[in-house]
């Protein structure tokens, strides 16, 4: 299989694995598969989901991917904060979950990275979102830089670092070549205890505080630690911990093993916004060394779309795109269009309100366009 349909299966994967963990979790009775299901997209607003739906996992990824740049010239491809940023003030509206720290560091811009939550959050949620940036760099070293600042964009704790690090590897492991379970955590952990936080911050190790040094030396330990047990089978330690992000990546490791094994998922439906990660890297991760899809991946919603940007991975990591940087432009109230109105979106690009309506204490604007459909809220 050629590197650029690895790269296009993992992409498209990893949505269709969110997709199934969406609608699991909104409907576990008819069994792990994509289905319409209800969802309650805000406090007391529930809407009907079509086929296919993803959750706001994919929302950020699909944003991470819209927001990169090709830079032959520095044989890298770059994230365009500018134009994350106003992506992120638009995914507000139209976002699939409420992640609040994401949604607190878009409202509070950079004063974010000084709160509590910036530094002490193990979770990291939306850490997937980073897939876009792994397989886009073909220098390793340029891709590690940028998804390590991404992740910074939003989190400071060791462990979500290191978990970041631990799946861009798990990743550029399994497009080298397919491997089974025991070989990729003994990969893990050669890359583990290699990892020097020196290296990462480079000057800035400086101005870190000593007890967050240390803090990361413990990270990895315990992480080495937990990939031991892991590579016994051991998982029963994994339900009596919290949803951080080291259970995200173990539980995603299993479920890579169990879709290898050919063995049914069964994640417990009350924790379906943890569980829904973990699948999603698990399909991923697959989906990498999968001579064939899954045959409803195209059932997808805005297939499209999403396929369009598989191939668009593919054609930016060949500086292909030559994409110019962002320009900033004022903000755009979908709320203000009315129905019928067509125009070209500054991020949305062309687009068509096709519905508006009042319901409680929220307005509904249904918006059409070429890079899918939206439902934004307020």
């Amino acid at each position: 299989m050629s590197i650029d349909q690895k790269l296009k299966n993992c992409f498209i994967m990893t949505i269709y694995g969110d997709a199934l963990g969406f609608a699991y979790e909104n409907n576990p009775v008819d069994g792990f598969e994509l289905k319409p299901f209800k969802h309650e997209l805000r406090e007391g607003l529930t809407l009907n989901q079509p086929l296919g739906q993803w959750s706001d996992l994919t929302e950020l990824l699909l944003i991470q991917t819209k927001s990169l740049r090709d830079i032959k010239e520095n044989n890298r491809v770059t994230v365009d904060y500018l134009r994350l940023a106003d992506e992120l003030r638009y995914w507000l509206y139209y976002r699939h979950g409420s992640p609040q720290q994401i949604i607190a560091k878009v409202k509070e811009g950079e004063a974010f990275q000084k709160s509590g939550i910036y530094w002490q959050d193990r979770r990291g949620y939306g850490l997937s979102r980073i897939l876009s940036i792994i397989l886009a760099n073909k220098n390793n070293s340029s891709g590690i830089q940028e998804l390590y600042k991404q992740i910074l964009f939003l989190n400071r704790h060791p462990q979500v670092l290191i978990t970041a690090l631990l799946f861009a590897r798990l990743v550029n492991l399994l497009l080298d070549a397919s491997a089974e379970l025991q070989q990729l955590i003994e990969g893990l952990k050669l890359y583990l205890m290699g990892l020097k936080l020196q290296e990462l911050e480079g000057e800035g190790l400086g101005i870190l505080p000593q007890k967050y040094l240390i803090q990361f030396e413990r990270e990895k330990i315990d992480y080495l630690m937990a990939l031991d047990r892991a590579i016994k089978g051991e998982l029963e330690w994994l339900d009596l911990r919290e949803w951080d992000s080291m259970r995200v990546l173990i539980t995603a490791l299993h479920y890579y093993n169990c879709l290898q094994e050919a063995v049914e998922l069964c994640p417990n439906p009350v924790e379906g916004g943890y569980h829904r990660e973990a699948i999603a890297i698990a399909h991923g991760l697959w989906g990498i060394n999968l001579k064939e899809l899954p045959v409803d991946n195209c059932r997808l919603k805005d297939w499209g779309f999403i396929n369009s940007m598989g191939d668009y991975i593919v054609r930016i990591r060949d500086y292909e795109i030559d994409k110019k940087a962002y320009e900033n432009t004022r903000f755009l109230d979908a709320f203000q269009l009315p129905v019928g109105q067509t125009l070209k979106h500054p991020i949305l690009n062309h687009i068509r309100v096709v519905g508006k309506e009042e319901r409680g204490p929220y307005t509904i604007v249904e918006i059409a366009g070429k890079t899918g459909s939206y439902t934004f809220v307020k």
